[in-house]
């Protein structure tokens, strides 16, 4: 083997591993972030209180919703499985609004307001969206999108779905928190 071409190992090693070490760098700055950062909430918690901007115009309050089910879908529009979601949770919106059943999407993206509005606008989306000014998703430690969760009349986190859920798992969810309304059941 030649000087030149052991050179050439040698730099091509080199910057290998810079590459490498970079890339490290750049994950772990993500897992430590998220690894300080609240733990994720869970079933049987109280829902924190937050507030927002809808996309529309005038303000979400958490508080407002007492005595009503909430459906929280965190999304994005940059995230396949939150847009593939949408057609499902727009129609569970309509079904279940006569009877107290409230969605609320709570998107992602808090500098792109008019890209959003398009984005809602194209799809026919009824129910409302929030968005998140920075706090929403860490107060509720979501760490993956889309996370739904559902809130049931008294306040309390009762549903919590990391990534994609199916519609039936989510009306299931839906049906077991009316049930304990209508029974009184805390």
């Amino acid at each position: 083997m030649s000087a030149h071409a052991s050179t050439k190992e040698r730099i091509s090693g080199i910057l290998t591993f810079l590459l490498l070490a970079f890339a490290f760098g750049v994950v772990s700055q993500r897992i430590v972030k998220v690894g300080m950062g609240p733990l994720p909430l869970g079933p049987g918690q109280i829902a924190p209180q937050i507030s927002a901007g809808y996309v529309d115009g005038g303000q979400f309050e958490l508080s407002g919703y007492q005595g009503n089910i909430v459906v929280l879908d965190f999304w994005a529009t940059w995230c396949p499985p939150c847009v593939a979601a949408f057609p499902e949770l727009n129609r569970l919106a309509k079904k279940y609004d006569a009877v107290g059943v409230r969605f609320i999407g709570v998107n992602q993206e808090p500098n792109s307001l008019p890209k959003v509005k398009r984005f809602l606008r194209k799809r026919k989306i009824t129910f409302p969206s929030i968005i998140d000014p920075g706090d929403i998703a860490r107060t509720f430690g979501v760490v993956s999108f889309p996370t739904t969760m559902l809130v049931d009349h008294q306040g309390v986190l009762r549903a919590v779905h990391r990534g994609a859920v199916s519609s039936e798992r989510i009306e299931q969810d839906i049906k077991r928190l009316l049930t304990m309304k209508d029974k009184g059941n805390p």
